[in-house]
């Protein structure tokens, strides 16, 4: 395999496990999937990073501005989903499953 066939390799596995990160099954919902996402991301994206660097493809770059839309679009703000203490549209991802719910403490 030349240099060129093992970096066409190498993004056809970064864009298969980058498209995973939206498509695979999940135990959360669209709205939960924040700290998943950012942890599966984590990797996938430094090697998509380290890729880019290593070839300055034009590919790697469409890819982040993909994975860069297909995030935004997912975005609580995005979702219309209300954080539960605040009643505003956060502009993040999942606020669902990042904080446990806290007891409403009445002042007398």
């Amino acid at each position: 395999m030349n240099k060129d066939e093992a970096n066409n390799h190498f993004y056809k596995t970064l864009c298969k496990n980058i498209d995973s990160i939206f498509t695979r099954q999940s135990k959360f919902k669209v709205g939960e999937r924040g700290r998943e996402w950012s942890w599966r991301w984590g990797y996938w994206g430094r090697a998509l990073s380290m890729y880019y660097c290593a070839t300055e493809s034009q590919h790697a770059l469409e890819l982040f501005d993909q994975v860069h839309s297909s995030f935004k679009a997912f975005r609580d703000d995005q979702l219309g989903l209300t954080d539960d203490l605040r009643g505003k549209v956060p502009f993040l991802l999942g606020h669902a499953t990042c904080r446990p719910k806290r007891p409403r403490i009445e002042v007398m």
